[in-house]
């Protein structure tokens, strides 16, 4: 176990103890990090790969890289929730998520260990000391620990896959497709080359992850790339050139970031990066 341990790589982004009010909303994205969302008051809905779950007090949320999502508040309360971004790889299976066959959502109710454990996370995440990192990571391993435990409390007739829905529906691939988009993130992907994966016929494909996803490939990897490198013009140092990955050329990447965004990056980053809050209105951890 402690060689297991020894090979899982973790990295923390970002997280808070936020609220959002009556209009919030946050339109389908596809994020290149693993998340977690502990509900405290409040509810709202979480739309994740294609099926909308109520999040409500004591939902706890775990939502894997390459997962399309989106979010929008419903209540007459306002929503106050704990969340966090990181990214953990296990050298040995990079997989492993996928084969831990995890729900998206489970039900812990309101437990004062599990709002420790993400304040502990947060709190931690801003120093960089080992220590902190120590604390920081045993923390992520505690909450990882009590998801998997809770979703197998119903015993083996408990088995759903990474979607969040039994494996034998078609969301399954629409995950595939995902995290080879994301392992692949810095080349061309063709359609016919997802269609392979997918095992369909090329026009059948686009139509059918269009239908899944409610955009058609080209531009889910487009705005995957542009979701990667808004957080790096966000929360680092790096420069526009270094941010463009997988991009033909300067234009081409300032164009297609202001068809998202409305700005192009240059703007972007004398706009949002050094600051407290995210470009979403979400306070930076």
């Amino acid at each position: 176990m402690e060689k297991d341990l020894a090979k899982m790589r973790f990295s923390y982004l970002f997280g808070a103890h936020t609220m959002h009010g009556e209009g919030f909303e946050i339109p389908m994205e596809i994020g290149a990090c693993h998340k977690f969302y502990y509900v405290t008051d409040g509810e709202y809905e979480l739309t994740i790969a294609g099926r909308t779950y109520p999040a409500r007090i004591g939902s706890l949320f775990f939502i894997p890289a390459g997962t399309p999502y989106s979010r929008r508040y419903i209540g007459a309360r306002t929503v106050t929730q704990y969340y966090f971004h990181f990214e953990l790889q296990y050298e040995e299976n990079p997989g492993f998520f996928e084969e831990l066959e995890l729900p998206f959502v489970i039900d812990v109710g309101v437990r004062k260990d599990v709002s420790r454990l993400f304040d502990t996370i947060i709190r931690q995440g801003r120093m960089h000391t080992l220590p902190a990192r120590w604390r920081m990571t045993a923390a992520v391993i505690n909450l990882l620990a009590l998801y998997v435990e809770k979703s197998r409390a119903g015993g083996g007739d408990f088995r759903f896959s990474a979607s969040g829905i039994p494996p034998e529906q078609e969301n399954k691939t629409i995950i595939r497709l995902t995290k080879y988009i994301k392992d692949n993130i810095d080349r061309q992907i063709s359609n016919r080359e997802l269609a392979e994966i997918a095992c369909m016929q090329e026009n059948y494909f686009i139509r059918y992850f269009k239908k899944q996803t409610g955009m058609t490939p080209h531009r889910f990897i487009t705005k995957l790339k542009i979701d990667t490198a808004l957080g790096l013009l966000e929360n680092t140092d790096i420069s526009v050139g270094k941010a463009m990955e997988g991009f033909y050329d300067m234009s081409h990447f300032s164009k297609t970031f202001k068809q998202f965004h409305g700005i192009p990056p240059v703007e972007y980053i004398k706009k949002f990066r050094n600051t407290k809050v995210k470009s979403d209105g979400i306070e930076k951890g």
